[in-house]
C-alpha cells in the first residue's frame, strides 16, 4: 500500500509541477505582450512627432495614442497572465489526456491523487492501477509543446523586435526621444506652444548629374502662414536665401500647400533647408554626380619588325598619330574616376573593347589603314563620358626603295683606260 501512496504523491507533484511551469510561461507571455505593445506605441509616437513637428496638436494626439495603446497592452497582458494564475491542475490534466489520447485517464488519476471521501466509492486496486497507468502516460507524453504555447514565443519575438526599433530610433535621433517624453508627460504643451508653419521637406533626388537642375519641395503642415524661404550653402558657413515659389500638391481629401525651388545647372554639392517664421527644416544635401573624363591618352608605336626601328612613345597623344602600316599601337588612358568598361570606336566599324585598369584603361591595335578612333568610358556608377575624344590614325605606307645612277651620264664616252667609276644613289622612306 505504501508503493501506491508513493505513486499517488509522485503523480500529483509531477502534475502540479507542470502546472506551475505553465503559469510562469503565461505570466512571462503577459509581460511580453505589455512590452511589445508599449515599445511599438513609443516607436509610432516618436515617428509621428518627427514627421509632423509643426502640428500644434500633435503632442496631445501622441499622448492619447500612446497611453491608449499601453492600456490595451496592459489589458491583453493581464488577460494572458490571469489565464495562468487562475488555471488549476485539473484543467491541465484534462488537456494532457486529450492531447495524449488517453481521454479522462489523467484527469481521473488527478482526482484520485487528491484523496477525500469520494475515494471510498472505488476499490483500492482500481485507484492504484489508474494512478499507475496515468503516471506512465504522463511520463511518456512530451509536454514541451503545451509549455511553449503558454509562453507565446511570437509575442516574445515581437517584444524583442520592438525594443530593437526603440533603440535604433533613439540612437538615430536622440532629440526625438526628448520630444516624445515631453509630449507623454505633459499633453497640455500642445495648447501652450505657439503656432507653427510646420514645414516638412519632401523627399528629393539625393544626387543629380553635374549641370542638371534639382527641384526641392517643402510642405506646410502648420497653421501659420509666414513667407517661406529656401536657404542654401555651397561654401560651409555661408548661406544664401530666396523666397520659395508657392504651389499645391493634390491630396486624397484636401490639397497641401507646397513650396518649390529649382537649383539650375547644379555643379557643386548644395546643402539646403526651408525657413518660415523662424522655423527651419532639417538640412538636406544634393550631391553632384560627375561623368568620367579622359584626362590624357598616351600611345606607344611599335614599327613592324622588318624595319628594325625603335618604338616611339607619344605622350598625351591628341588629334593625330602617324604610324607605319602594320605597326602595333599600344594605348593607355588616364581618367578622372575608376572605370567599369571602356570602348574604342572605329570609323571603319572595327570597334574594340578596352581593359579598365587602375587609373584608366589600356588597349592595342594594329595599323591597317587610315582610321578615326573615339574613346567611350563608363564609370562604376554607370555614367559615360560626354563628348568622347577622338584620334585620327594615319597609316604611312612602306614605299619600295628607289635607285638611280648619278654618274656617268647616260651616253658619256668611255675613256681610253677603259675604267669607269659609276656612282649610284639609293633612297628608302624608312632609311633601310
Amino acid at each position: 500500500m505504501s508503493d501506491a501512496l508513493k505513486r499517488r504523491d509522485d503523480f500529483g507533484r509531477r502534475l502540479e509541477g507542470l502546472e506551475r511551469a505553465r503559469r510562469r510561461r503565461r505570466f512571462m507571455a503577459g509581460i511580453s505582450i505589455l512590452a511589445a505593445g508599449t515599445a511599438a506605441a513609443w516607436v509610432v509616437s516618436t515617428g509621428l512627432l518627427s514627421i509632423f513637428p509643426g502640428l500644434r496638436l500633435m503632442p496631445a494626439a501622441v499622448f492619447a495614442l500612446f497611453w491608449s495603446a499601453v492600456a490595451v497592452s496592459v489589458a491583453a497582458g493581464a488577460r494572458a497572465s490571469a489565464g495562468g494564475i487562475a488555471a488549476r491542475p485539473g484543467e491541465l490534466a484534462w488537456e494532457l489526456g486529450r492531447r495524449s489520447g488517453n481521454g479522462s485517464l489523467i484527469a481521473s488519476a488527478w482526482e484520485f491523487s487528491r484523496g477525500g471521501e469520494r475515494l471510498g466509492r472505488f476499490s483500492g486496486i482500481l485507484l492504484s492501477r489508474t494512478i499507475e497507468e496515468a503516471g506512465k502516460a504522463l511520463q511518456a507524453f512530451d509536454a514541451a509543446p503545451i509549455l511553449a504555447e503558454a509562453g507565446r514565443p511570437r509575442w516574445t519575438a515581437a517584444a524583442l523586435a520592438a525594443a530593437t526599433a526603440v533603440l535604433v530610433q533613439t540612437l538615430a535621433d536622440p532629440g526625438a526621444t526628448g520630444s516624445t517624453l515631453r509630449a507623454l508627460g505633459d499633453p497640455g504643451i500642445s495648447f501652450r506652444t505657439r503656432t507653427s508653419n510646420g514645414l516638412i521637406a519632401a523627399p528629393h533626388r539625393a544626387a543629380v548629374l553635374s549641370g542638371d537642375d534639382a527641384v526641392v519641395t517643402a510642405v506646410r503642415a502648420g497653421s501659420r502662414r509666414d513667407p517661406v524661404h529656401v536657404e542654401w550653402s555651397v561654401v560651409p558657413g555661408i548661406w544664401q536665401s530666396t523666397e520659395a515659389r508657392a504651389d499645391t500638391i493634390a491630396g486624397g481629401v484636401a490639397s497641401l500647400e507646397a513650396f518649390r525651388h529649382r537649383f539650375a545647372g547644379v555643379r557643386e554639392e548644395i546643402v539646403f533647408r526651408f525657413e518660415s517664421g523662424g522655423d527651419r527644416t532639417a538640412q538636406h544635401t544634393i550631391r553632384v554626380l560627375r561623368r568620367p573624363v579622359i584626362n590624357r591618352i598616351d600611345a606607344i608605336v611599335e614599327p613592324p619588325s622588318y624595319l628594325a626601328a625603335a618604338p616611339e612613345t607619344l605622350r598625351a597623344a591628341a588629334g593625330r598619330i602617324a604610324a607605319p602600316a602594320g605597326a602595333m599601337v599600344r594605348l593607355s588612358g588616364e581618367t578622372s574616376a575608376p572605370l567599369a568598361a571602356a570602348l574604342m570606336r572605329s570609323s571603319s566599324g572595327a570597334d574594340r573593347i578596352l581593359e579598365p585598369v587602375p587609373g584608366g584603361f589600356a588597349g592595342a591595335l594594329v595599323v591597317t589603314g587610315d582610321d578615326t578612333l573615339g574613346f567611350v568610358v563608363t564609370d562604376l556608377a554607370g555614367l559615360e563620358n560626354e563628348d568622347p575624344p577622338s584620334i585620327v590614325m594615319d597609316a604611312v605606307a612602306d614605299r619600295p626603295p628607289a635607285v638611280e645612277i648619278i654618274s656617268p651620264d647616260d651616253g658619256a664616252p668611255i675613256p681610253r683606260s677603259q675604267h669607269v667609276t659609276v656612282v649610284f644613289g639609293a633612297v628608302d622612306d624608312h632609311g633601310q
